[in-house]
């Protein structure tokens, strides 16, 4: 069940604070909604079928609270000047005695967003879902936060996993318990993010809404899983497990049909941005699956990413990594062959860079990496490890399925190439390396 919820700032000045702010503590710890409502409204509150959920707690200045929308409307009304609406549509938030009305429209599982003033003039107009937003109208502060609440599950700690879970826990505001191999990894997730750790994927698991996993390889992917202590293996039915893991189509079609048995939903979900990416909390995720699981997930991912799509049925997602990865190869031994012709011609690369790239030669790669490679810096990004077992994965499904990919095969090669240097945990770019040797 999808769990909408706004996060008020209390100390905002379209509030006022309880007499006794040792209240909202209490009520905190309660498992009583329409105490911590009244707790900060400082009024009688009734509800009519309000479906009101039962986690309402503050987070130091803030209160949660959350609407199922399980009828078509649901209205709670305040002696407090508060009204607010929730359908399946429409979310209105409505303080009709301060100057900001704030109108929400949920649709696929995405939330739009407008602020306005008393005036009427719009002061910010925003499309996000599990996302924080603050606004400063007319020198006045409110924090808002709308997004999806649930229990979630991480397993995986790597350079991408422990910063995605983080953003599950402070951006998305879930309830999270992760899983590592290594046990000091995890507990140091903990502390850091005020999360639980667990000692199997299977105890991360148990009770979660969604499982998310970020692994090294398919054998990994299986281990973590489906094997002993798996997480499969402690998951509840209806609950949905996301593969953040870049791994074979073949793999993730495997996972799909093992989490049916067990009444669990799967969606293959690759990630592409690399460590920045993931540690600002801007991947772009490539999801394979069924459509109404997807909707599900969403706004779950979205804490992690920027873009998030689906490709089609299981395995889907996989495939779409493949692509990307195909994609990265080639540019990247262009613009190392671009920059190491530059060089031997004489040319100032950071003139050629400064002009070639507001054209047709222009890339993500070009722009943020041509300054390290030109120094001859490859500590920046994506290892040649991983590089070379993604690219191997896209090999192995291009012999299933017939592709020719010449170029791709040849730039793996070169990887290999890097490898025999000592390169394993250069970045992707240490390709112009291997011409200058």
């Amino acid at each position: 069940m999808r769990q909408y919820g706004v996060i008020v700032e209390t100390g905002s000045p379209f509030f006022s604070a309880p007499k006794d702010s040792s209240a909202i503590s209490r009520n905190a710890a309660a498992p009583s909604r329409a105490a911590g409502i009244r707790s900060v409204l400082g009024g009688e509150t009734a509800t009519q079928d309000a479906g009101l959920g039962e986690n309402t707690f503050t987070r130091q200045s803030n209160l949660l609270f959350d609407h199922l929308p399980r009828r078509n409307r649901h209205r709670l009304r305040a002696a407090a000047p508060l009204a607010t609406w929730l359908d399946r549509r429409n979310f209105v938030h409505v303080i009709p005695g301060g100057n900001i009305i704030l109108c929400s429209h949920l649709r696929l599982g995405r939330i739009v967003t407008g602020i306005i003033c008393a005036n009427r003039k719009e002061v910010r107009l925003h499309d996000f879902s599990a996302c924080a937003v603050s606004v400063n109208p007319q020198g006045l502060s409110l924090k808002i936060r709308i997004g999806h609440m649930a229990k979630v599950a991480f397993i995986g700690l790597g350079v991408m996993g422990f910063p995605m879970a983080g953003h599950l826990k402070t951006k998305g505001g879930h309830d999270v318990t992760v899983y590592n191999r290594t046990a000091e990894k995890a507990a140091a997730w903990a502390e850091k993010f005020s999360g639980k750790s667990a000692p199997t994927p299977a105890e991360a698991a148990a009770d979660a809404d969604f499982v998310f996993v970020c692994v090294g390889n398919d054998d990994d992917l299986r281990s973590v899983t489906s094997g002993k202590n798996g997480a499969l293996h402690g998951m509840k039915p209806g609950s949905v497990l996301i593969d953040n893991t870049t791994a074979s189509a073949e793999v993730a079609r495997e996972l799909y049909a093992a989490a049916k048995e067990k009444g669990v939903d799967f969606i293959d979900a690759p990630v592409s941005g690399g460590q920045a990416g993931a540690e600002n909390g801007v991947l772009t995720v490539m999801c394979g699956g069924d459509q109404a699981v997807f909707e599900r997930a969403r706004p779950v991912i979205d804490a992690y990413a920027r873009m998030v799509g689906l490709m089609g049925p299981a395995g889907s997602g996989q495939l779409t990594k493949m692509v990307n990865q195909i994609c990265i190869a080639g540019l990247v031994q262009g613009l190392s062959e671009a920059l190491h012709f530059g060089k031997r011609a004489g040319l100032d690369i950071e003139k050629i860079v400064e002009v070639i790239s507001k054209g047709a030669a222009g890339s993500w790669q070009m722009e943020n990496r041509h300054k390290t490679m030109n120094a001859g810096k490859y500590d920046f990004g994506f290892a040649v490890d991983w590089m070379r077992k993604d690219l191997g994965i896209v090999l192995a499904e291009a012999r299933s399925n017939g592709a020719k990919l010449p170029v791709t095969a040849l730039v793996d090669q070169f990887y290999g190439d890097v490898q025999a240097m000592g390169g394993n945990r250069w970045d992707t770019s240490s390709l112009l390396a291997r011409l200058e040797k």
